[in-house]
This record gives C-alpha cells, structure tokens and sequence, in this order.
C-alpha cells in the first residue's frame, strides 16, 4: 500500500516537473521573440534616427517637422509593454512614410546613394519586422492558450503567471512608397 503511494506521489512530481518545464519553455521562447522584435524595433529607431539627421541637413526648412519626429521616436523607444509600443509604432511608420514621400519632392536627395542606402535598408528591416512580429504573437497565442489549458492552468495559477499581450499595430504594416530612383 505504502509503496503504492509512494510510486504515485513520484509520479505526480515528475509530471509535475514535466508541466513547469513546458511552461518554462513556452516562457522563454516569448521572452526571445520579444527580443528579437525588440531589436528590429531599435533597428528601425536608428535608421529613422539617421534619415532624419540626412534629411534635416539638406532640408533647413523642415527642420519642426524632424524634430517633432525625433520626437515620436523618443515616446516609442520609451515605451516597454507589447501592445502600447504595438500602438506607438503606427507613428513611427508613418513618419518614416513622410520622409520618403518628402524625398520624392527633392530629387536631390534621390541622387545621394548614403539616402538610396538607407532606403534599401529601410525595406529590409521592415520585412525583418513582419517576420518576427508574426514569430512574436505566435509565441504569445501558443502561451496564453497553453495558460488556460488543463493542466498547465493549474499551474499557471500556482505561479502566478499571466497571459501575455500581442504586439498588433492599429492596422497592418504597409510597404514602404516607391521612390522613382533617376
């Protein structure tokens, strides 16, 4: 009888270790996607960082108008949570839409290849943002999920862990405009 129970109690504690190691797996590969989303983030943070420093250079007249996105880039690297940094994007995009769309008004700029660059990279790291986007909220649905799934519910619970917010912009990034290149 007594080995009976023991044989039981060793079971529940290894499946008891086998349920917070999935939890503790399921954890780490949201913290590495959001990583890994982060540093596209930051990415995107220098290049506009630095194709306003360019366009403000060859644009004097503009010069509110740069700082007011240097601005908006400030308020979202600030910003820590998924979903308000998800809502803070929707400017940064923007104000990246408005600096290529003022480069097609100066041709001068478009003979720059330091500019052409930037612009090439800029789709780059915008894609590479898609991708770990979608990585990022596919963690967080297999988690929140996980978290209300019996068993791992119960001990979601005992750990106190709660379920995690998605990075959604209010609406779907776009490609970048197409810039005629002279």
């Amino acid at each position: 009888m007594y080995i009976l129970l023991l044989i039981t109690l060793v079971c529940a504690m290894i499946y008891s270790f086998y349920l917070y190691s999935v939890i503790m797996n399921a954890e780490s590969t949201c913290n590495q996607a959001w990583k890994n989303l982060n540093l596209q983030l930051e990415r995107r943070y220098k290049l506009l960082k630095a194709l306003a420093e360019l366009m403000e250079f060859s644009l004097d007249d503009k010069k509110a108008m740069f700082e007011k996105i240097m601005e908006n880039r400030k308020i979202a690297m600030d910003i820590r949570t998924p979903y308000e940094k998800g809502k803070a994007e929707k400017t940064v995009l923007y104000d990246i839409k408005m600096i290529f769309s003022l480069s097609s008004e100066h041709p001068e700029l478009l003979e720059k290849r330091e500019f052409t660059d930037m612009r090439n990279l800029a789709v780059e790291i915008e894609e590479y943002l898609q991708e770990t986007r979608k990585s990022y909220n596919a963690a967080v649905s297999k988690w929140n999920h996980m978290r209300e799934t019996f068993p791992i519910s119960l001990m979601a619970k005992l750990l106190r862990l709660k379920t995690k917010e998605f990075f959604q912009p209010n609406e779907p990034y776009e490609k970048l405009p197409d810039i005629k290149l002279q």
